[in-house]
Parts: structure tokens; sequence; C-alpha cells
């Protein structure tokens, strides 16, 4: 009996079947392992030194609930690090947040109302503050938003690699996580389900060289969509000058005018 090497099973193609094989096994191999080394400073560090120095945008939120529909709008504004200014509403209504680094002031009919320490949640320290950060701040606000770091996941969503911070599985709806796209490394979804209902925010990001800024997101309440997000009049080259975020000088100007 003539025993025939296993690659003759697949003749005339044996070799190029077997080399397939292989380099299908090395590339789940690599898959997995690309996963492991992704790393809460990976990421972070991906954009440190990339990320433009100041943005601005209007942020236009539209919602659908409870058979009702409304709309709002912002002017948000960035000087980094540590400064920012977001117009809530018309800018006639001179009702906006200063943020000076650890403290935050409130205006309302353009006097100074009230402030605060600053709370920084994921969903905005995400879109630019947590690359002029450190890793212990980068770790302090993902804890303030109820993101465990010390769960990690990976997958496939939408034909794309993602790493998940914040659980373990895709399948998770129960704990708040981050999903990062594994290639680009920027967000692309935020779920949070404590609170009994899941609200999942998808992104859809536009790249502009060596950084990136999402172009709109859709948020969903258990499966149904709620509200559409849209980021507007995004610049990153805009002046925005010292006066814009002066605390006695509120109302004098606006970069949006």
């Amino acid at each position: 009996m003539v025993i025939k090497p296993f690659y003759s099973m697949y003749q005339p193609n044996g070799y190029i079947t077997i080399f397939l094989l292989l380099l299908c096994l090395l590339t789940i191999k690599s898959y997995g392992q690309s996963h492991k080394m992704i790393s809460l400073e990976s990421i972070q560090q991906r954009y440190i030194g990339k990320w433009p120095k100041t943005i601005s945008y209007v942020k236009k939120v539209d919602t659908r609930q409870y058979g009702r529909e409304d709309s709002s709008i912002q002017y948000h504004a960035y000087l980094y690090p540590g400064i920012a200014r977001i117009d809530q509403g018309s800018l006639d209504e001179g009702r906006a947040t200063i943020i000076h680094g650890e403290m935050s002031y409130w205006f309302k009919r353009f006097k100074h109302v009230s402030n605060g320490e600053t709370v920084k949640y994921f969903t905005d320290y995400m879109l630019g503050d947590i690359y002029y950060d450190d890793l212990a701040g980068f770790k302090k606000v993902l804890a303030y938003s109820q993101v465990d770091s010390s769960l990690k996941g990976h997958g496939i969503w939408e034909g794309r690699p993602v790493i998940v911070i914040g659980a373990t599985s895709l399948e998770d709806r129960y704990n708040a996580q981050v999903w990062y796209d594994t290639e680009g490394l920027y967000p692309v979804r935020f779920i949070e389900g404590r609170s009994g209902r899941v609200r999942d925010i998808q992104y859809q990001i536009k790249k502009y060289g060596s950084f990136w800024f999402p172009e709109s997101a859709k948020e969903f309440v258990g499966k149904k969509q709620v509200g559409t997000v849209r980021y507007q009049n995004f610049s990153s080259d805009r002046k925005l000058t010292e006066e814009i975020f002066d605390l006695e000088r509120f109302g004098s100007c606006h970069w949006a005018e």
C-alpha cells in the first residue's frame, strides 16, 4: 500500500493549501497578540504630540423619545491644556460654562452665577483632554464614568477589530465601557447600562491628517435610536484668543460671531 502525502489530497494545489492553512494560523495568533499589546498607555500615547492645541466646533443634538422631538445646540472651544468654553443655546442668551483647569464657572444672562470643581466625563474627555493628561488622570476619568479599566475584551464589530475597555465581552450590556478601533485607536462606541436602561453611543470618525474627530454619533436606548449628534463647523486652525475664555470679559466676544 502506498501512503500518499497529506498535501496530495488537495492536488493540484496541495502546497498552496498547506501554505494558506499556515498563514491563517499565523494571522490568528498575531491577531490575538496584537490585542494583548494594546494598553491604556498605547491608546493615550498614540495622539500625544499630534493633537491640535486648539479645536472648536458646533454640536447639534436631535432627540426623539417618549413621543417628543427636541433639538439643542452647543458651541465648543478648547485651548489645551485645561481651558475650555461651552455655550448652551443661542449666543444671545449668555449661557455658558468656562473651564480653567480644575475649576468651572457658570454664566446665565451674561452674569457669573456659580462655580465649582471641574467634572470630567469620559465622552467629553476622550475628544481631546485625554492627550494632554497623564495616565493617572486618564484612569481617574474612566473611574468617574464607572469604566473599570481592569476589564478588557476584543472582537469584531461592523467588520473592524475593536478593543473594549470596561468589559470582557462584546455582548456585555451591564458594565460601562468604551470601544476603540484597534488600528486607529480612536473611540467608536460608548455603552453604559447600570441604570437599567442601556445607553449606546456609536461614533462616525473622520481623520484629519495625524488626528481624528467625530463627524456624528447615534445614540440608542436599548436597541432604539433616540438621538443624533452632529459635530459641525469643526476647526483646529481657528484663532481662539484668551479674551474668549476671560471670566471678567465674558460676553465681549465669541469665536462663532
